[in-house]
């Protein structure tokens, strides 16, 4: 590990540093160096620069080549003045690899930064090569700060509003929709408008190690979709979610596997817990991920249209529960752009109204399924034959006794499977609309259902109605 910082050290040796005020209003400052992936592959290098007191404007354009032509890229960010440690004070912003370009000013940013005062001191550009096998690639920054120019009016931040309405209901929420704010291809008034052409009641904006886009969903929210704050962290040993983040709270993700990141990792969960309703883990296998599960909340057990990852993240969910760990199962779209179908696959959730902390709260606990799409309806509850005032919904105990039965109808035909920590209890061919009840074995520690079209593609997937012991009355997960 020293060697590779040792090399990553030397490589910024041979940046040179030139810098003239070409004009009395604008300093042009220009940065280059070099920079191997086999040695120093995802992790993040920074180029300071110096801005004056009366700086107004900045902007950053990068390029880069290897000296055989081979295709490369190198992520970008920047940090000012205010610091760029761990969960750092100064992130002003991030497009990865989606942007060679960025401004920042009083007024506005380029999607993925941050517009506001643009402090004295030392900033720094944050690179990172995320090609592999590249032996060099050289790279260039030319910086242009202007310190005069016409006064801006500062930006306004309109976050989106945490609470619609007061009524419970089922509302379907995409939890995982990316917009132009990382390397999403849409405007946040695009995915309103998209959103509710597919049947959804609100989404969760979570684009790319960025927040940029969350003081800007006020400016589009209807009154009838809901947007929730949120933010992925993306980085190469896996992907987490965090939903109904607080405003102006940034989450780090520059903390790897390969360069002792276990303290770094836990200490920034913990910090997005305390500052959100709750973590996922992300697509756990199209990429792989290899941080710690233990501390997150839910699992996204679906992602997109159903595929073989998602079987797998499936499969590792349920074993999971098996050895009486419990993490809720989430789904979502992870739209981009045109080609993957926003709300395909979505989170239907039983929640007290539609408000970012009531929905949240709501997945938290469990009170949720993950459909196909808005055409997809189910219910499961754990009912008594001979009192029927006893219903219990996804996420809640249910008492087993010899009375003890599950009912599942769905809007969809199909082959409902049901499920306890010793496999299979239920294989039925359902028809629409139809309802189905079963007893429930008295051994069960938790029940879920799925339901599956003919080709064995997935419908709809519940989350577990929990089994409390008759006699002991406490819960047997």
């Amino acid at each position: 590990m020293k060697f590779r910082f040792l090399i990553i050290a030397l490589s910024f040796c041979c940046a040179v540093w030139a810098g003239e005020r070409s004009k009395p209003d604008r300093i042009v400052i220009h940065l280059s160096g070099s920079v191997s992936s086999i040695d120093s592959l995802f992790i993040p290098f920074y180029t300071p620069f110096e801005v004056p007191e009366d700086a107004t404007r900045i902007s950053v354009t990068q390029k880069f080549s290897t000296p055989s032509g081979e295709r490369t890229n190198l992520d970008m960010g920047v940090f000012d003045s205010r610091g760029k440690g761990l969960n750092g004070a100064g992130f002003r912003g991030w497009s990865g690899g989606a942007r060679r370009y960025f401004e920042i000013s009083v007024s506005k940013a380029t999607p993925g930064y941050i517009p506001g005062e643009i402090p004295a001191g030392e900033w720094n550009v944050v690179q990172m090569a995320t090609t592999r096998g590249i032996p060099r690639t050289d790279w260039q920054l030319e910086i242009v700060i202007e310190t005069v120019g016409k006064k801006e009016a500062p930006f306004v931040k309109r976050f989106p509003s945490s609470s619609l309405n007061n009524t419970p209901g089922w509302y379907r929420i995409d939890t995982h929709v990316h917009s132009v704010h990382s390397d999403g291809t849409k405007t946040p008034a695009e995915l309103v408008e998209l959103g509710k052409a597919a049947g959804l009641d609100g989404i969760i904006s979570t684009d790319h190690n960025t927040i940029s886009s969350l003081p800007h969903w006020g400016e589009v929210q209807r009154p009838d979709f809901l947007v929730i704050p949120g933010m992925e962290v993306t980085y190469e040993d896996g992907h987490w979610n965090v939903f109904n983040i607080k405003p102006d709270t940034w989450i780090d993700f520059r903390f790897s596997m390969s360069n002792g990141c276990r303290p770094s990792y836990f200490e920034t969960v913990m910090r997005a817990k305390a500052n959100s309703g709750f973590v996922s883990a992300n697509h756990p296998y199209s990429i792989i991920f290899r941080y710690d599960k233990t501390p997150m909340d839910g699992i996204e057990v679906w992602n997109g249209p159903w595929q073989i990852s998602n079987e797998k993240a499936l499969e590792a969910w349920n074993s999971m529960l098996v050895n009486s760990i419990f993490k809720v199962a989430v789904g979502g779209s992870d739209y981009h752009r045109d080609g993957n179908t926003l709300g395909t696959a979505q989170t239907v959730v039983q929640s007290e109204s539609l408000s970012a902390d009531a929905v949240t709260g709501a997945i938290s606990k469990g009170r949720c399924y993950v459909a196909k799409n808005s055409s997809v309806t189910v219910s499961f509850f754990g009912k008594n034959r001979s009192d029927t005032s006893v219903c219990c919904h996804l996420g809640d105990e249910m008492v087993l006794n010899e009375n003890s039965v599950f009912e599942f109808q769905s809007n969809c035909g199909g082959l409902l499977q049901v499920y306890n920590q010793n496999g299979l209890i239920c294989h039925e061919v359902v028809a629409p609309n139809q309802v189905l009840t079963q007893s429930v074995p008295l051994i069960s520690r938790w029940i879920r259902a799925e339901l599956r079209d003919s080709a064995g593609n997935m419908l709809a997937l519940t989350n577990p109605i929990f089994c409390v012991d008759k006699l002991k009355t406490i819960p047997m997960l």
